[in-house]
């Protein structure tokens, strides 16, 4: 799930995240719980895939300045300004046994080889593999039932919803930075509710041949002990904990680069 952080973020283009002000003791637990969902390393790469992400766009940069957002997005994207902000949403809605039951799923067998698929699956290195089996897929057809898991695991994981959620938070957060010359709110939420309508669909189908291909290995049976899970209180309550941790650190991300960016881009003062 958190492995297409990474995917959204590259494909958004660029994004910033200062720490979050002032310190609030840390139940034991979330360190723990974010480092078993895999959250914690996936933050430890975000830099390097988004100036990855960022040196596909750059050719029609000069070297300068190319060079300069390059730096911006490496130093913002550090695991240790990031991760605050996701621990802080956790901390805001921490609940004991669910936090609890979260860890204990998440140190299971089945629950560590999902989580390798479904990292595996979200890389750019996958995509070929990906599209050719997309391509098997016109002659040999999953099940219903298959489909069925899959929908529901990209509901009860919010897959869908946090990729959308993410592109409305950078719109916004975007929008604030660029100050004066900034849609006004009604602008905003129009232009997020186009982005959205606009998304949906591939971003959904994208997901479910993603996870379709992550999970071929998987029996049926593996997926419903899996799902048992996610749409359980203790997954509902992770999923939202995490996601509204992700999706405020993006709004910063997004607010953070804007600003940072224009100001490298003015020109300086004539003295």
């Amino acid at each position: 799930m958190t492995t297409l952080l990474v995917w959204v973020i590259v494909l958004l283009g660029f994004a910033s995240v200062e720490a979050a002000e002032g310190t609030r003791p840390v139940p034991p637990l979330v360190d723990g719980l974010l480092k078993l969902s895999g959250v914690t390393r996936q933050l430890t790469q975000l830099a390097e895939a988004i100036s990855g992400g960022f040196d596909q766009r750059s050719a029609e940069l000069d070297v300068g300045a190319a060079e300069t957002r390059r730096q911006i997005l490496r130093d913002a994207y550090r695991a240790d300004a990031l991760y605050p902000l996701v621990v802080a949403a956790v901390i805001t809605r921490y609940d004991e046994p669910h936090a609890t039951a979260a860890v204990r799923a998440f140190r299971t067998p089945l629950f560590r080889r999902l989580r390798e698929l479904e990292d595996a699956a979200w890389t750019p290195a996958a995509l070929p593999s990906i599209r050719a089996f997309s391509e098997q897929l016109v002659d040999n057809r999953p099940s219903v039932e298959r489909h069925v898991l899959v929908r529901r695991l990209d509901a009860a994981m919010g897959v869908t919803a946090i990729q959308l959620e993410v592109m409305g938070a950078t719109i916004r957060g975007m929008s604030r930075a660029l100050g004066t010359g900034a849609a006004a709110d009604v602008q905003i939420r129009d232009l997020i509710a186009g982005v959205r309508e606009q998304s949906m669909v591939p971003v959904k189908n994208q997901t479910l041949l993603t996870l379709l291909f992550a999970y071929r290995t998987v029996g049926d049976d593996e997926l419903r002990d899996y799902l048992a899970f996610w749409e359980s209180l203790p997954g509902r309550w992770f999923v939202t904990a995490v996601h509204t941790g992700i999706v405020q650190a993006m709004r910063q991300a997004a607010e953070t680069a804007a600003r940072r960016m224009k100001s490298a881009a003015q020109p300086a003062p004539v003295r």
